[in-house]
């Protein structure tokens, strides 16, 4: 199996939590994180953006490739795509592009600016799923500032085009949160209602009829430097990162999860194996040279990918039995920890609420008993009581 070396690596402890903190401290530009929201919902965005105008045809049958449990069905009506993800717990999200033409291949920052636009939601305008204010607001050297663009002339134009689909982009769908209670929304509408630029400055219009919990379910951190990446490695990374939160049991207990190849080559929309003459150039290469520029940006041994795949497979047997092992250590273990422990007494508040429920419920039904008990009892002492007429 090819492998990095792992020496550096170490699992949570108080150590590791004392080192990220520190590391925090002393750079605190370059390891800060961002608080993201995820969701089933923004995920699918997120994989449509992926795919591009170019091959959203093909993303049903590459989700089925790899082994994805959810069923993906694409609708298509002149310039407009309807996706819709059917997940294995029955819940269905749908997602709607008015103008498929918009995301052509040279709207590469779409996708970032769609995340930095949630991240900014948290930020600023959105509160357990409540919009506290109707916009958003960035500037456009924050963009040039954080590597999307090189200058303010080039964030300009990237804003204008990336948002010609975000505001015509719409969202409806079900989420189960918890075993009786959903997450609705009932119509197709758009989340971001206008984009205006002033003074170099970026205000995004955010639809207050929306059920916004849809985009906001869950958390997980980006790293700041995330969107300076190129779009291989940030989508990977991205990718690295919700897949994160839904492991952090496995971070917390040994420091690093696992994605398999498949499923990268499936995110990262690369050619079939079958389809193309290099795969080692069109595939192995994408994947490893995506791995190398996300550890050199991170600049870390904080963030480590370790490749595990058997150097005589062929390129069939590397995308079905290899996998990426994903550790995390000092500031990155420390942020995921202290979210692990967020999550753990969010679920905890939660079961007791619960059972605090089920005893409010005792405690009413028992009153409402004694109650009428009390009331039958005074009626029969009241008979009882009562003078014959003769």
């Amino acid at each position: 199996m090819a492998k990095k070396d792992n020496s550096e690596l170490y699992l949570f402890s108080d150590t590791a939590t004392a080192a990220g903190e520190a590391l925090l401290t002393e750079h605190k530009e370059e390891q800060a994180f961002y608080s993201m929201p995820t969701s089933p919902a923004s995920n699918l965005a997120m994989v449509v953006f992926t795919h591009g105008k170019e091959q959203l045809g093909e993303l049903p049958e590459r989700m089925e490739l790899a082994r994805n449990k959810n069923t993906y069905t694409l609708t298509a009506s002149d310039t407009a795509r309807q996706i819709t993800q059917q997940q294995s717990n029955g819940d269905l999200i749908t997602l709607e592009l008015s103008d498929i033409d918009k995301l052509k291949g040279t709207n590469k920052t779409i996708s970032k600016l769609f995340a930095f636009s949630l991240v900014k939601l948290n930020e600023q305008a959105e509160q357990g799923g409540q919009l506290t204010r109707n916009t958003i607001e960035f500037s456009l050297q924050e963009l040039v500032d954080r590597g999307f663009y090189s200058n303010t002339v080039n964030a300009r134009a990237g804003v204008k085009k990336a948002f010609e689909v975000l505001t015509n982009m719409k969202v409806s769908g079900t989420i189960a949160k918890g075993k009786k209670k959903n997450i609705e929304q009932a119509e197709l509408a758009v989340l971001f209602t206008y984009c205006r630029i002033k003074k170099n400055v970026v205000t995004v219009d955010l639809n207050s009829r929306i059920n916004w919990e849809m985009l906001t379910q869950f958390y997980t951190i980006l790293p700041k430097w995330a969107f300076s990446l190129p779009v291989k490695p940030w989508d990977l990374l991205y990718y690295v990162f919700y897949l994160a939160r839904q492991n952090l049991d496995k971070i917390s207990k040994q420091g690093y999860f696992t994605i398999s190849f498949q499923a990268i080559h499936s995110r990262l929309v690369l050619p079939e194996a079958e389809y193309t003459k290099n795969p080692q150039r069109d595939i192995k290469d994408v994947i490893e040279r995506a791995i190398t520029e996300i550890e050199e940006r991170a600049h870390t041994p904080e963030l480590q990918f370790i490749p595990r795949y058997n150097e005589k497979d062929n390129i069939k047997e590397y995308l079905s039995n290899g996998y990426l092992e994903v550790h995390f250590s000092g500031a990155y273990a420390a942020a995921f920890l202290d979210l692990y422990k967020r999550n753990t007494k969010r679920l905890e508040q939660a079961e007791k609420k619960k059972e605090q429920r089920k005893e409010n419920a005792i405690a009413i039904n028992l009153a409402k008993r004694m109650e009428a008990e009390a009331a039958k009892e005074q009626a029969e002492t009241s008979t009882e009581a009562e003078p014959l007429t003769v």
